[in-house]
């Protein structure tokens, strides 16, 4: 019986100390679990001073740079007229009037114009010897002149007969069709050059005084799958637009492969000023709350990186980057991705370092 309860009490020690191991190697973990330092992964830029160039954004709208509805000056029965798309160069024939009576007229008035050229010369023969009196003569001049009149007359609506392009374009558009009758006035053809476009847009009456012709513009069409231009200035309007309280500006572009059409839209970036030396760091790195502007840089430690959040001051902003008056230096060590995650005195994992320049440059 002293046997059997000696091994019953060793059965039981055995058991106590089996829990007691397993309860130690399933707490060590969750006490390493609870100690373990959470690390963010981010990318940075290094800061240097580079140059900025401060652009204001408009809206422009693009117009072809000739674009004309052509009518005609002399009435007549359409014989000929070019179609839709055509091309044609300055001086092509567009369209023909039947000018049968024309021609009839123009002949008639061809021989007035003879007749009275020949009495006048023989008048002028008779007057200079004193044949006949200054009044005939004067009389015989003045049918001249007036028969020489018509004749032009009718030889500038013979020519009006036959509509020619007054500049290179295309053929957008066509009112009418062989056989109907063309009136004086009446648009027949609208003929468009595209192979230079004109963008307009208005600039804020403030900046008059830093921008003029001449002034560098880049366009972007990001509505539109065509790439990006640079260009200048080509027109700044003396006057301001008293509604919009702007002054227009034109800005003249090449389209040979006809790509930019009128009546698109394009975001010209206007140049106000550049200005050298400057820390320029993207705008989504900077974080805007109640309590102003701050970024996240890195601070290196015994531990490794961290994070730590500063306050700054911007200068001034335009498109993708802002220009910091304090707050930042030169050598500094900026977080540019992973904010959402980072708070102050994180552990970083940086998996990726830039410079400003190239930051700027992209």
């Amino acid at each position: 019986m002293k046997t059997t309860h000696t091994l019953l009490i060793l059965a039981f020690a055995t058991f106590i100390a089996a829990c007691g191991a397993e309860n130690a190697d399933t707490t060590e973990p969750e006490t390493t679990s609870q100690t373990r330092e959470r690390v963010v992964a981010v990318e940075t830029m290094t800061l240097q001073p580079v140059s900025f160039e401060d652009r204001i954004r408009i809206n422009g709208n693009v117009t072809a740079h000739d674009d004309a509805m052509i009518a005609v000056e002399t009435p007549g029965q359409i014989q000929f007229i070019a179609e839709r798309g055509t091309r044609v160069n300055r001086g092509d024939v567009i369209m023909r009037l039947d000018d049968r009576l024309l021609q009839a007229n123009y002949a008639a008035a061809q021989s007035g114009y003879d007749l009275a050229e020949d009495v006048y010369q023989r008048q002028a023969a008779l007057h200079a010897d004193s044949v006949i009196s200054t009044v005939q003569y004067l009389q015989s001049r003045s049918q001249r002149d007036q028969a020489a009149a018509q004749l032009a007359a009718i030889e500038k609506q013979l020519g009006d007969a036959t509509l020619r392009a007054p500049f290179s374009g295309r053929i957008e558009e066509r009112f009418t069709s062989v056989g109907q009758f063309a009136s004086p006035g009446v648009p027949v053809l609208r003929l468009v050059n595209t192979d230079e476009i004109r963008i307009s847009g208005g600039i804020p009456e403030r900046f008059a005084g830093m921008i003029g012709q001449g002034t560098p513009v880049d366009i972007d069409f990001r509505n539109y799958d065509i790439p990006p231009a640079s260009a200048e200035v080509s027109f700044a309007s003396s006057l301001v637009n008293p509604d919009s309280r702007t002054f227009p500006v034109e800005v003249k572009l090449r389209n040979p492969d006809g790509r930019i059409k009128p009546l698109m839209v394009a975001d010209l970036h206007v140049l106000r000023q550049k200005i050298e030396g400057k820390i320029v760091i993207p705008r989504t790195a900077v974080i805007r709350d109640e309590s102003g502007n701050t970024v996240f840089v890195v601070q290196n430690s015994d531990e490794g990186a961290r994070a730590t959040q500063r306050s700054v001051d911007i200068e001034l902003s335009s498109g993708d980057f802002v220009v910091i008056a304090s707050g930042l230096q030169e050598g500094d060590e900026l977080i540019v991705t992973g904010l959402s995650a980072i708070g102050e005195g994180d552990l970083l994992n940086i998996v990726d370092t830039t410079d400003s320049e190239t930051i700027h440059s992209r």
